[in-house]
């Protein structure tokens, strides 16, 4: 669970500083309001960890098998935890998204 948490908050710091970033330079180029172009950058990078989640989660049962039984190969460590670590940063910058544009 310390690394779950470890592991989380290293990908929220980064996701949400290129979010971040991402709806500060769509603001100024719209020339709209920043406030809200950060919501929407948060949100964006919500949408693409969860998407990144299900793209390096566990890998398929006929991949495994291939691995484990005719290459010989050990198992990756941490396969599941992957998909519930970019779903939980994803959903955590979703709500961040959310909360800001609720409270423009």
């Amino acid at each position: 669970m310390r690394e779950f948490g470890r592991e989380l908050g290293i990908l929220l710091a980064i996701a949400g500083a290129a979010s971040l970033l991402l709806g500060l330079v769509l603001g100024l180029v719209q020339d709209e309001s920043i406030e809200q172009w950060l919501a929407y950058g948060l949100d964006i990078g919500g949408a693409v960890l969860i998407g990144l989640g299900f793209l390096t989660g566990p890998e398929s049962p006929r991949k495994r098998y291939v691995r484990e039984r005719i290459l010989k190969e050990p198992a990756p460590p941490k396969a599941e935890n992957r998909l519930l670590v970019f779903a939980a940063a994803g959903l955590l910058l979703l709500a961040a998204g959310t909360l800001l544009e609720i409270a423009l």
